[in-house]
């Protein structure tokens, strides 16, 4: 799992703080949308109230008017049509919307007209005519298509009856829709709009003028609402406009003395916005505090983090043995006191360093000097000892020393270079070497050694150079193949391989000795550790495979063992490919005998 840094926290405590209070305002706005939707409702409802209360108000207005005509026109027998179409014109001024104010005679025909061109017409088959002929007092026609010029319009009539007496006439205002501006003085700002629909679900008048076609006034099959409005009963909700199509948020109000409809609406998308406009602007400030925010936690991230990258080179830098190195910080108190610790820590290692050198090239010193006199002496006696008594108690004796002062000098090797690599003062001169020809040359000077003969070798021809230390290559490859020789039975070849992997060379040697229990393959490669599963484990100190991963890591390479109790054991390196041209052994199908 990767590890998160000291800026990713803060950016992460950032969120933490940001992410819910910007859920708070979605649900802040989520929840004033939803008041403001119903108070929207509510203010459309009382407006439609309006509408239709100032509707009503004018329809009995002119009706009033008209029984104001009709008795002026009743009570003088002797007034010929063309004064009483003056009376209807000088009343008819009154009322701008009222496009033509006309009497109408019991038998359905248009005596007398403020409008010349409807004198005449016959208007017994219109509905408001036959409801007032028969019986009622007044009535206010559903919206239709004038005789005159087929315009829209509908009328406000009324029946003239004296006391007991039959139908006198009938006094019609045709209103032009188009001019009830001055009637219903409601103005709604932006793209809020009120209609008034008849009994049939036409729309009589729409508030701002659209110009609407005689089909685009039928609403009744596509505003749903209106059945109920027009049943008597105030609705408000959300519906698509008949118009087009935009959903609106509206409120129905029934006219009831006539039972029509006033409607008063705005577009849902205008309510969310007004509030959205509001949720953009707390938005905006917000992420610009946000902003703030994170670029302020950005800059003190950075005081923190530079000042630990610092440390951290540091750090490095010690552990790869520069211990001279010194680091200053600023920032933080903390964190100057840490630089100081480190420093005072890199000058104490230094100091242990220094006295481990000293200690460990003392030692070197004094017990390799010893062991050359007892070398020394050896030799000299091992000139003593008769040729002719190559096989006696003295010469065994001899050789007994001279192989334990070896070992002796191994061991004390092995322990100065185990230190030097821990301090990091252990030199690589890296070259480019043809691994198959270095190989075959160290099994070519192993053969006059011991056992040397039963080392195997396989290399291809077109094996590619490697970059390693020629010197401590040889000393880990000595120290694989000669454990091989040595923990194998003496009767089995010890094989070494080589092949090319990727960028790599990977060279394996392999025993067929007793093999390496799982549990000591763990720690098979660390300080002082040895396979105790051989008659010979006791002779090193277990410094060996140690050193040879150390160098082999110092090579930027990689060692491995594979191995199994009873089948042997083989261990791998690999060393990266030199970027040259390959060398080409001479050899008999790439294999060394």
């Amino acid at each position: 799992m990767p590890l998160v840094g000291i800026q990713g926290t803060l950016l992460f405590l950032l969120l933490v703080v940001l992410v819910p209070v910007l859920i708070t305002q979605a649900v802040v706005y989520r929840f004033r949308l939803q008041s403001r939707r119903a108070q929207e409702l509510e203010a459309n409802l009382e407006l439609a109230r309006s509408v239709s209360a100032l509707f009503d108000a004018y329809v009995h207005d002119v009706l009033h008017q008209e029984q104001a005509v009709g008795l002026q026109l009743t009570q003088q027998a002797s007034l010929t049509p063309e004064q009483m179409s003056e009376i209807l014109v000088s009343n008819n001024r009154e009322y701008a919307s009222v496009r033509d104010l006309a009497w109408v005679s019991p038998a359905g025909q248009v005596v007398a007209s403020s409008e010349p061109a409807a004198t005449n017409l016959d208007v017994r088959d219109l509905d408001y005519f036959q409801a007032l002929s028969g019986g009622q007092d007044w009535v206010v026609s559903d919206l239709f298509q004038s005789k005159v010029d087929r315009q829209p319009v509908f009328v406000i009539a009324r029946s003239i009856r004296l006391t007991d007496r039959p139908l006198r006439g009938i006094v019609i205002a045709e209103v032009d829709p188009t001019r009830l501006d001055s009637v219903l003085t409601v103005v709604r700002g932006r793209q809020g709009s009120f209609s008034i629909v008849d009994r049939h679900g036409w729309a009589v008048y729409h508030y701002p003028e659209i110009g609407l076609s005689w089909a685009q006034r039928d609403w009744i099959d596509t505003m749903p609402l209106l059945q109920t409005a027009l049943a008597g009963h105030e609705v408000a909700d959300a519906y698509q406009s008949p118009i087009d199509g935009q959903t609106q948020i509206g409120g129905l109000a029934p006219i009831t003395s006539i039972h029509w409809v006033a409607i008063a609406d705005r577009p849902e998308a205008e309510v969310a916005m007004s509030d959205l406009r509001d949720f953009l602007g707390s938005f905006i400030v917000l992420l610009v505090v946000g902003l703030i925010a994170f670029l302020v936690a950005l800059r003190t991230s950075r005081t923190l983090t530079h000042p630990i990258d610092h440390l951290r080179d540091h750090a490095t830098a010690i552990g790869r043995g520069e211990l001279s190195r010194r680091v200053k910080v600023t920032g933080p108190a903390e964190l100057e006191e840490l630089a100081d610790a480190f420093n005072r820590m890199a000058s104490e290692i230094r100091e242990q360093e220094a006295r481990r050198e000293e200690y460990v090239h003392t030692i070197s010193h004094d017990l390799r000097a010893p062991l050359a006199i007892i070398q020394g002496h050896a030799h000299i006696l091992e000139g003593e000892i008769p040729r002719a008594q190559p096989e006696s108690l003295a010469q065994h004796s001899v050789d007994a020393i001279l192989k334990g002062t070896r070992r002796m000098n191994a061991m004390i090797q092995d322990l100065v270079d185990s230190a030097r690599l821990e301090a990091g003062q252990l030199r690589m001169n890296p070259e480019t070497v043809d691994l198959g020809a270095f190989v075959h040359d160290l099994r070519e000077r192993l053969i006059g050694v011991d056992r040397g003969r039963r080392v195997r070798l396989n290399a291809p021809s077109d094996l590619p150079s490697v970059t390693v230390d020629p010197d401590r290559l040889e000393r880990i490859l000595m120290n694989l193949i000669t454990n091989a020789l040595k923990y194998a039975d003496d009767e089995t070849p010890v094989e070494v391989s080589l092949r090319r992997h990727d960028e790599e060379v990977i060279l394996s040697v392999a025993d067929h000795g007793p093999g390496i229990s799982p549990e000591e393959i763990s720690s098979l490669f660390q300080p002082y550790r040895r396979v105790s599963s051989t008659r010979e484990h006791r002779e090193s100190v277990g410094l060996g495979l140690y050193i040879a991963r150390r160098l082999v890591e110092a090579s930027h390479g990689r060692i491995w063992v594979e191995s199994e109790p009873g089948r042997g054991s083989t261990f791998s390196l690999a060393l990266p490919v030199a970027h040259a041209t390959p060398m080409v052994h001479e050899s008999k199908g790439g294999i060394y005998d």
